[in-house]
């Protein structure tokens, strides 16, 4: 299991770099000390993975305890431990070539410096002058080293640090933890992006300008995929998904995770509750990629936002609420026991103002103020802080966050200026094929339902039969071209019997489909 940087996490690390260098309390050592993960990893009790480590270190590095060494850094180092005589004496009687050639390499390299400093340089930059592979050379060095001729000191491979003050004690570390959150969301905010860029439609080179704040609302470069393929989503589709991802949220009531939202709109049923949602199953033919792609799309743009963590929670923003304002929808809320009902807009309101105070004050919005206090405040909308603080569950740390913001919105609050939707519609149509009567509601082509749903254009007319069957006056007439149902309905009044004779004597682009549709429509509305 992953752990989440903490004051706890970098303290553990900074100990068990220290612990495993052996560095004691107020030693400052002037070599570099060895980050080891498997041990930190032991240390810490969790699999600390490789991103959080140096998280963790960057944070160590900012607050003036440690500095990283980059690679650039690292090099190898040697030093002369004879005088010259002694040195010119082993050169001009030295048989072995590789040793000859590496010592007066160093030495017209750097000349006198060695005899008196130790000096650092690169082993593949004089390898390379020598026109020798590495490791010859460096078996050269060692074995100078072994003669005592020079102090060899390999560069470590591992990554390292050094401490850049004396090691204090892991619980007298002077951390900024605010800086330290701040840091962390910032960096969430910046990987949801790289996230929405990976699922993000538009051209992608127009994404990465907008990323950096410039104003290319219509720009394309006419290179990237999304600029040269089609989408693997059409846009009706997309268009279809977001409504139903919207209208799902709105439902809720409170924010959902991305699992339970994909449940809901795939009608999986791992929970009873989930079953109760007027969209439950509508888009159980879209894969759960396809689904997510229109997730981030409206994420995008801010009509839906997501929490950070392993977790990501979606609710409607102020943005989506307009957008389903201008769906001509809105759902009643049940907020409590008695059933009550309440303005779904006034609720995202309050929440609205939640999420700003806890995001001001870096607590989640459950810690703020938790759903089931909001529902109670519409329920009693309060006017004054008096009656406010009179809530169940509301107090005066609530108060002090958000007190006056609720109130504001809550004194504003007026049911007359809200735009009123129509009244929901019945559920005795089976909830399976729900969805398909509200596309025939929206005066969708069978083709568009058919490729919306998923399903063959066969089984979206025998949906269709049985919403009439329910619902005889329910108007059908835009599936049809101009007279095609008039031709089915001379032949049905000739006396063809079966589905295949109406085939055979209509023209043949009048499929079944349409025929089945058609025939139903008689057959019920002649019925009623």
């Amino acid at each position: 299991m992953a752990i989440t940087i903490d004051k706890d996490t970098i303290q553990k690390i900074y100990k068990a770099v220290c612990d495993f260098n052996r560095v004691a309390v107020n030693d400052l050592p002037v070599n570099e000390l060895i980050i080891d993960s498997d041990y930190i990893s032991k240390y810490a009790g969790n699999q600390v993975s490789k991103g959080l480590l140096f998280a963790s270190l960057r944070y160590l590095e900012n607050s003036g305890y440690i500095r990283l060494v980059s690679e650039f850094e690292k090099k190898d180092s040697f030093k002369f431990l004879v005088n010259k005589e002694r040195l010119k004496d082993f050169v001009s009687t030295q048989t072995n070539e590789e040793l000859k050639n590496s010592l007066l390499l160093l030495l017209r390299e750097f000349g006198s410096q060695p005899f008196l400093n130790e000096i650092k340089f690169s082993v593949f930059q004089l390898a390379s002058k020598l026109n020798i592979p590495q490791m010859e050379f460096i078996d050269s060095l060692r074995m100078l080293d072994n003669l005592g001729f020079i102090a060899f000191q390999e560069s470590v491979s591992k990554d390292t640090l050094v401490l850049t003050a004396p090691r204090v004690s892991e619980d007298k570390l002077k951390l900024n933890f605010k800086k330290i959150n701040e840091s962390f969301i910032n960096s969430q905010r910046k990987l949801d992006q790289m996230v929405e860029f990976v699922f993000s439609k538009q051209c992608r080179f127009r994404y990465i300008l907008s990323y950096f704040g410039e104003d290319v609302h219509d720009y394309k470069c006419r290179k990237c995929d999304n600029c040269t393929q089609g989408s693997k989503i059409s846009s009706s589709a997309s268009e279809y998904i977001s409504e139903i991802i919207l209208k799902s949220l709105a439902e809720a009531g409170q924010e959902i995770s991305e699992s339970t939202v994909l449940q809901i709109i795939r009608g999986e049923r791992i929970k009873k509750s989930i079953e109760q949602f007027e969209y439950f199953g509508a888009c159980e033919n879209y894969s759960k990629e396809e689904l997510r792609i229109v997730i981030h799309e409206l994420i995008a743009k801010g009509l839906i936002r997501h929490s950070s963590g392993k977790i990501k929670y979606l609710d409607l923003t102020k943005a989506g609420l307009n957008k389903l304002n201008e769906l001509g929808w809105t759902k009643q809320m049940e907020v409590s026991e008695e059933n009550y009902e309440t303005d779904l807009v006034l609720f995202n309101q309050l929440r609205e103002v939640r999420k700003k105070a806890a995001d001001k004050f870096l607590q989640t919005g459950y810690l703020i103020c938790p759903d089931e206090v909001i529902r109670r405040i519409i329920k009693e909308k309060p006017k004054s802080k008096s009656e406010l603080l009179n809530v169940k569950g509301f107090n005066q740390r609530m108060f002090n966050k958000l007190g006056d913001d609720f109130l504001e919105v809550l004194n504003n609050y007026s049911p007359e200026k809200l735009k009123t939707g129509d009244k929901f519609r019945s559920r005795t149509i089976p909830q399976n094929i729900n969805e398909t009567y509200n596309l025939l509601l929206k005066k969708y082509s069978l083709r568009e339902i058919s490729e919306l749903r998923k399903l063959s254009e066969a089984v979206i007319s025998m949906q269709i039969e049985t919403i009439l069957e329910y619902k005889s006056d329910t108007d059908i007439s835009f599936l049809f071209q101009k007279g095609e149902f008039e031709k089915i309905a001379g032949v049905i009044k000739n006396g063809a019997e079966s589905l295949k004779e109406y085939k055979n004597k209509l023209p043949s682009n009048i499929s079944y489909a349409l025929i089945r549709i058609a025939a139903a429509k008689i057959r019920l509305t002649s019925s009623a």
